[in-house]
């Protein structure tokens, strides 16, 4: 246990203790995460705007003048997760944390 709880350590039941620990916040590691999201956002926009370019516009027959499903190109890359980064799936998409730590 690396915190200021460990002065009491000796004082207090463990039961109490881990009940403390549990509700402390670890500043540095947050700010590690929130870090960590960011560059999964950005590298997930990174690979949108490729995948956009060299795949989905010069095959889109809808041209772009309004969200189409009936283009299937347009359909998956906006619809589905054909395009979307397995990292950022995992660690953002699907993580309840994110929303948590990206918004306080």
């Amino acid at each position: 246990m690396n915190s200021p709880i460990v002065l009491l350590k000796d004082k207090l039941p463990q039961e109490l203790v881990n009940k403390v620990q549990s509700y402390m916040k670890n500043d540095n590691m947050v700010t590690c995460l929130r870090e960590y999201y960011n560059y999964l956002i950005y590298e997930q926009d990174l690979y949108e705007d490729f995948v956009y370019n060299t795949y989905i516009m010069p095959q889109c027959y809808c041209h772009r003048l309004r969200r189409n499903k009936d283009c299937n190109h347009c359909y998956e890359y906006e619809y589905t997760y054909i395009y979307k980064l397995n990292s950022y799936i995992t660690c953002v998409m699907e993580n309840d944390q994110y929303i948590k730590i990206a918004y306080d």
